[in-house]
C-alpha cells in the first residue's frame, strides 16, 4: 500500500510539473506576439493624449498661433502640421511646443475663411488631426 501511495504522488507532481512547462511555453509563443502588436501601438496611443488649440489664425501675416492644452506629459511634440483646408501647408522650420505654451506657426497661402487645422509630429509619427478647426480673419 506505501508503494502504491509514493506511486499516486509521484505521477501528480510529473502532471503538475508538465501543466507548468505548457504554460511556460504557450506564454513564450503569445508575448512575442503581444510585444510585437504594442510596439506598433504605442506611438499612436501618444496621439490621442495630445490636444491643441488654434488660438488665431491670420490671413494678412500667414501666422497661426497655437496653444498646446494639458494632457501628454512627458511626451515630446517635435513639430506641428499646419493644415489649411484639409491640406498640409509646409513652414520653414521644425519647432517644438511644450505642455501649456502657445507659439507661431507660419501658414504660406492662408485666406480668408479658409479652415485650418493642426496635428502633432512625434519623431516619425504624425498625428491624426489633433485640435479643433478655426477659421482664418
Amino acid at each position: 500500500m506505501n508503494r502504491k501511495a509514493q506511486g499516486e504522488i509521484i505521477t501528480t507532481v510529473l502532471i503538475i510539473l508538465l501543466v507548468i512547462a505548457a504554460v511556460v511555453i504557450v506564454w513564450q509563443a503569445v508575448k512575442g506576439s503581444i510585444g510585437s502588436s504594442v510596439q506598433q501601438i504605442d506611438p499612436k496611443l501618444k496621439c490621442m493624449d495630445i490636444s491643441f488649440t488654434i488660438v488665431t489664425a491670420t490671413s494678412g501675416n500667414d501666422t497661426v498661433w497655437v496653444t498646446r492644452e494639458s494632457g501628454g506629459a512627458g511626451t515630446t511634440v517635435d513639430d506641428l502640421r499646419v493644415l489649411v483646408n484639409g491640406a498640409v501647408v509646409s513652414h520653414a522650420t521644425a519647432v517644438p511646443i511644450a505642455e501649456l505654451e502657445t507659439k507661431s506657426y507660419s501658414a504660406t497661402g492662408l485666406g480668408v475663411n479658409d479652415i485650418v487645422e493642426v496635428s502633432a509630429v512625434m519623431g516619425s509619427v504624425v498625428c491624426p488631426k489633433t485640435s479643433s478647426s478655426k477659421k482664418a480673419l
